[in-house]
């Protein structure tokens, strides 16, 4: 009776410890459902919708500072063709970015087939990619053009001449991590996590570069004609500042995901959190928008002009010549 007695409780003890089991991965499973489904409606109504405004408002205000490069002869200078290029790659980013979001949440609208649609993600994230790289090796080109024009007034003639090629480089090197999709079809997951580290080791070594650069800035004293491009340094920091958070923010997320099964919806509040953060960082062009109109004068009275302030008032501002115009 014993040796029955024994088994049939090993059996129950069995049958509770498999229904405690089931119960916690039911309680798992709804868990993962509540956040997930939290995640997608964000996506879905905030995030895509925010995105869309913001991408709107960074077309416009890159179409805006172009407009005034071209419309003002003063403003036609070899800092500002730099800057606005910088804009222009900004805003291609917002585009591809809301792109892959609006894909991304609605896949069933443009999508009949899965291998179709991943086709369509690799090529969106290789051009973010690209978008980005040429964001932040402008963003240093910028700073760096600021230090020569600063403290190398002896090699502006010359550099005055190549500049522009060296923004043409800045576009073709960018390129390459999106054209070489077509290269590397078959081997496409290595090549975007190769892109990408080397993309946040041009993120590094421009954020220390801007930084030491603006450190510089601070210390030494500059004569008025030496600070009259001080925006040119001012840019690129603020750029970094308004990324900062979404880097930060990424990292933790990336640390929580890693252990996802314990950590589910800390992974889904903090990807949320980058997400919110990053649709600032791509907003950043309208904080240079209000930056050019404090930091320059020739900014301010094209500014006052445009917006329908009197020829008289423009005229009566004090718009010397750059020292680098064109």
């Amino acid at each position: 009776m014993d040796e029955y007695s024994t088994t049939d409780n090993l059996y129950l003890t069995n049958l509770t410890m498999e229904d405690e089991l089931e119960k916690e991965i039911r309680i798992l499973e709804h868990d993962f459902d509540y956040y997930h489904n939290i995640y997608v409606f964000v996506t879905e109504y905030f995030i895509s919708l925010a995105l869309l405004i913001e991408t709107i408002l960074v077309l416009c205000s890159t179409c805006f500072i172009s407009f005034l490069i071209y419309k003002f002869k003063r403003l036609r200078t070899r800092t500002n063709y730099i800057m606005v290029n910088f804009m222009i790659s900004s805003s291609i980013c917002s585009l591809f970015v809301l792109c892959g979001t609006i894909i991304d949440t609605f896949p069933s609208t443009f999508f009949t087939s899965y291998s179709y649609q991943e086709d369509v993600y690799y090529i969106l994230l290789l051009a973010t990619i690209m978008s980005v790289n040429a964001m932040l090796l402008l963003a240093l080109f910028l700073a760096i053009d600021w230090l020569i024009s600063a403290n190398y007034s002896n090699v502006l003639p010359k550099y005055q001449q190549w500049y522009h090629f060296v923004i043409i480089t800045i576009y073709i090197f960018a390129s390459k991590d999106f054209l070489l999709f077509f290269v590397l079809y078959h081997k496409m997951l290595l090549h975007i996590v190769i892109e990408l580290f080397c993309t946040g080791l041009i993120l590094i070594i421009t954020g220390i570069t801007v930084a030491v650069l603006f450190v510089i800035k601070k210390c030494k004293h500059y004569s008025p004609g030496q600070s009259k491009i001080d925006y040119a340094i001012v840019i690129p920091c603020t750029f970094f500042l308004m990324w900062l958070p979404v880097i930060i923010s990424s990292i933790i997320a990336i640390i929580v995901s890693a252990a996802s099964h314990l950590f589910y919806k800390y992974s889904i509040i903090l990807i949320i959190i980058t997400q919110i953060l990053s649709i600032f960082g791509l907003a950043s062009p309208l904080i240079y928008v209000v930056l050019l109109s404090k930091l320059h004068k020739n900014f301010k009275a094209s500014y006052d002009y445009v917006l329908k302030k009197s020829l008289r008032n423009y005229t009566q501002h004090e718009c010397d010549e750059d020292l680098e115009s064109v």
